[in-house]
């Protein structure tokens, strides 16, 4: 049970079950899962202060009517970043109920553990925080996903302030709505300086956008890679832990205290059974040596013998009288 935990990027159910195929083996090894299917949405929010089952409720309410689905139909995790009296900063993970349990029955059917599903940026964001430490009290980190999609992350004093997934066609669209997108989150943030920049992703062929969102913004950027393909149990946690399995999934350190627990009820009902085996073996034998001691025939003479004596004494009786 201290084996490490693999860590894998899907896209789609296809590229899964792809990687799950040329996997040598995964069998009873435990799996973090980070997906960016386009059925998948990450949104980060303000709103207004309400009660845990009123923001859950209004969240998927939000989620259902993005993805054209009922509440129902819609799997949905959320976490609250920031509170305050008249608003609250939540980010939430949400993905159609069908395509989640499809990614489940994909690694179950390989015998493998799933721990966590979750958001590939989101991950990417916890795996950052614990690699690195910013020097200034606010930074940007922009994650490219593929060709088409970046995700921006803002943070200030250790609060993510703004997180937003931006779609576009060519680099010139990207650099235009990366560019709009960094000065409004820095409009909203309490911080209107960004004192680091970090990229990370699909960086190979972005060297002139990065260039040029460093000269608009007068800061140097820094490269950086975030795949570990292992880890231990601290990726099911982290800044954001969003999980969307969470509700039937147990963290490797839940799973070792069960473990621990089946060894110990296993240890127990063997000494049961073999005490009871002892003891039936013992019962056993006991009857085979009654059963061969016994004699029919012998107990029939007995028998007659003491209805005889009765019949003399009660001649006798009457003998008497």
């Amino acid at each position: 049970m201290d084996q490490q935990t693999l860590i894998l990027d899907s896209i789609s159910l296809e590229d899964l079950d792809k990687e799950l195929t040329e996997m040598v083996k995964i069998e009873g090894g435990f799996i973090i899962l980070n997906i960016s299917n386009p059925k998948l949405i990450v949104r980060q929010v303000e709103m207004p202060s309400l009660f845990a089952r009123e923001m859950e409720s209004a969240l998927k309410l939000e989620a259902a009517e993005l993805l054209s689905l009922t509440q129902s139909e819609v799997a949905l995790e959320y976490k609250i970043l920031d509170s305050q009296p008249d608003k609250t900063n939540v980010v939430f993970i949400a993905l159609p109920k069908q395509e989640l349990k499809k990614y489940y029955s994909g690694l179950v059917k390989v015998k493998a553990i799933p721990l966590s599903i979750t958001a590939k940026i989101l991950s990417s964001i916890d795996v950052f925080l614990k690699e690195n430490t910013p020097e200034g009290k606010s930074f940007l980190l922009l994650d490219f996903s593929g060709k088409d999609k970046v995700y921006l992350a803002l943070f200030n004093s250790g609060v993510c302030e703004h997180l937003r997934e931006i779609d576009y066609e060519n680099i010139q669209e990207a650099q235009t709505e990366i560019s709009q997108s960094i000065r409004y989150a820095l409009s909203k943030s309490a911080n209107k300086d960004t004192h680091e920049l970090f990229f990370t992703g699909s960086t190979e062929d972005k060297a002139d956008l990065i260039a040029k969102l460093e000269t608009e913004f007068s800061i140097k950027g820094k490269v950086i890679k975030l795949a570990p393909e292992v880890s231990d149990a601290s990726v099911t946690s982290g800044y954001f832990g969003l999980n969307l399995i969470k509700k039937y999934s147990a963290s490797i350190a839940e799973r070792k205290k069960i473990h621990k627990g089946l060894n110990v009820a296993i240890g127990v009902f063997a000494f049961i059974f073999i005490f009871g085996l002892i003891n039936f073996i013992k019962v056993g034998s006991q009857i085979r040596s009654l059963k061969k001691d016994y004699d029919p025939s012998k107990r029939i003479s007995e028998y007659s013998q003491k209805i005889k004596d009765i019949q003399q004494k009660i001649k006798v009786l009457q003998n008497e009288k």
